[in-house]
């Protein structure tokens, strides 16, 4: 196997599994007040994760594979801080304990792994630039913390 395809192969089990473990966080909310709510806020998350492929299949060449590789390695670990939430599920602040800390864990691993990518610091700042719109979004459109 050539190592696009390894890392093919590693980028779509890391995502698939980041978006089983997103919908199933999603899913043990209690905080949603219909199915709708709940779509839009998964299709957020989604569409994060979506920007990111797709700039990279456009912009990185020969490195979007190992990118995505990378990316779907994070979203998965990110995305695995949610298993105590999934199983346990909780209050509000449980519930946002566990955005935070996957966040968290996602950024220190988007810092430090795109690194070894030797691509531009420019996708560090855009994840986070990417990642400051999704949060607006579920801020504003999903649960309307914000007007």
């Amino acid at each position: 196997m050539n190592p696009p395809q390894k890392d093919f192969l590693w980028a779509l089990g890391g995502f698939a599994s980041a978006v089983v473990l997103t919908w199933l966080f999603i899913e043990a909310f209690d905080g949603y007040i219909s199915d709708a709510q709940m779509g839009l806020s998964g299709t957020i998350a989604g569409g994060k994760w979506a920007v990111q492929l797709l700039l990279a299949t456009t912009l990185l060449q020969e490195k979007k594979w190992r990118y995505f590789r990378e990316m779907g390695l994070i979203c998965a670990a990110g995305s695995g801080v949610l298993i105590p939430y999934i199983i346990f599920r909780g209050e509000w602040p449980f519930f946002l304990g566990s955005l935070i800390s996957c966040v968290v864990v996602m950024a220190l691993l988007v810092i430090c792994r795109l690194r070894t990518l030797m691509i531009s610091s420019w996708w560090t700042v855009a994840w986070f630039a990417l990642l400051a719109c999704a949060v607006t979004l579920q801020l504003t459109v999903v649960f309307r913390v914000f007007p």
